[in-house]
């Protein structure tokens, strides 16, 4: 019964944490949580320890090569080595730990074995005797096992255990309960791939893995880099208001490929949205909880004025809440170049509507809008009025035709001008 009401909290907690989207006060008391070591927690087990089965005793506590850490009590160290065994799909052989066959002991996703993960992490969340005589101590145990692999891939699942410490020689676990654990970290990675690649390689791309490895060894580069920078920096000011950037957009056939570094529970899925793009349809992939989407598409990689953007949400089965966790787009990223970049979407500099210059370059920009099909001559007529008086309707909610910095930032909004 106390095994069944703690699991109950456990999973109210993380149903909470969930819904709320790991709000602040919910943060804080995770990390309040997550932090306890339990120093001062007495261990049970110094009989063992001392008697002859010493050399024993240290091998299974360092057979997986974590728990080193000597403040933890031994009887915990043991306890997790085993079930990490089980989690791996092994019978943990142990002179020392036992699992009771009566008990319950339950894995929920025992088809992933944790292959190629290293056990990075324990974080022990409740550690509580329950009850002790002469002979035996009953505990109760709480945690988040943590695991990680060489592409930098992360899991966390809870476990909970019972177990019970006879005559301070020996334990038998009663009850166990692992459960996959989406702590949303925001561990998601997007790179974009010219689709003649992928296509050249994607019979050999059979997995996470090996698309993950193939999306950093081909994906275009998206940040300025010194070169460029250098020759922004010779451009004149005029040439820079027009958007004359150094290395322009790359035109083709694509496909954004999009990771989430960390592993979803089998009642979650991947939601990708793409925006300010039509016909763009995501494709998604799952393997054993590793989700990730691709989104073919033509057009521009490092675009400058066609820019889309692909939000990535995760949604739990049968509910209505879908949880942000990242945002990309096919944008050249110029966040290195000089602060002068964004004078004009940030209003840094207010064009000047009898500046002809100015007023061509708010021509070329409402015109790739569609609310102009005028003449880029830089004047001022009545037709160029009227695109800017449904401009500000449509986007600012303001019945004016005149040019103003709201109506400067909004029109040039995400342009990095």
């Amino acid at each position: 019964m106390i095994m069944l009401v703690s699991l109950i909290l456990l999973m109210q907690l993380k149903e909470e944490v969930m819904l709320s989207n790991l709000n602040k006060k919910v943060r804080s008391i995770l990390l309040i949580s997550f932090s306890i070591l339990f120093v001062g927690c007495t261990s049970n087990m110094k009989e063992l320890v001392n008697n002859s089965k010493n050399n024993k005793v240290e091998q299974e506590i360092i057979s997986h090569k974590l728990l080193s850490n000597s403040e933890l009590p031994i009887d915990i160290k043991l306890s997790v080595n085993s079930l990490v065994l089980k989690m791996r799909g092994k019978s943990p052989k142990s002179s020392i730990v036992r699992y009771d066959p009566n008990g319950t002991h339950i894995i929920t996703e025992d088809k992933f074995k944790y292959d190629n993960f290293v056990w990075s992490n324990l974080n022990i969340m409740k550690y509580n005797i329950l009850s002790k005589d002469n002979s035996t101590t009953d505990i109760e145990l709480v945690g988040v096992l943590s695991f990680k692999d060489i592409i930098g891939r992360f899991t966390s699942p809870i476990f909970h255990m019972n177990y019970q410490i006879k005559n301070k020689k020996s334990i038998i676990v009663k009850n166990s309960y692992i459960v996959d654990n989406f702590i949303s970290k925001n561990m998601t990675k997007a790179y974009i791939v010219p689709l003649d690649k992928f296509r050249g390689q994607k019979n050999k791309l059979k997995d996470f893995v090996s698309l993950f490895k193939f999306a950093k060894a081909n994906a275009i580069r998206m940040n300025a880099n010194e070169k460029e920078i250098e020759s922004y920096n010779k451009l004149t000011f005029f040439d820079k208001l027009k958007g004359k950037y150094p290395n322009n957009a790359i035109k083709g056939e694509f496909v954004m490929m999009i990771f989430c570094m960390e592993r979803f529970p089998e009642n979650y899925k991947l939601i990708l949205e793409p925006t300010n793009a039509k016909n763009l349809k995501p494709k998604y992939l799952n393997d054993n909880g590793w989700q990730m989407g691709l989104i073919p598409f033509k057009g521009e990689a490092r675009s400058l004025f066609k820019p889309f953007t692909v939000k990535v949400f995760y949604k739990k089965d049968k509910s209505y809440i879908k949880n942000k966790l990242a945002e990309f787009n096919n944008k050249m990223n110029y966040s290195r170049l000089n602060s002068n970049l964004n004078v004009i979407s940030n209003a840094k500099l207010v064009l000047n509507m009898k500046n002809k210059q100015h007023v061509k370059l708010i021509q070329m920009r409402l015109g790739y809008l569609k609310y102009y099909n005028g003449k880029l001559d830089g004047v001022l007529t009545n037709s160029l009025k009227e695109s800017l008086l449904q401009f500000n309707k449509n986007v600012l909610n303001v019945n004016s035709d005149k040019w103003s910095v709201d109506t400067q930032k909004a029109l040039f909004k995400g342009t990095n001008i």
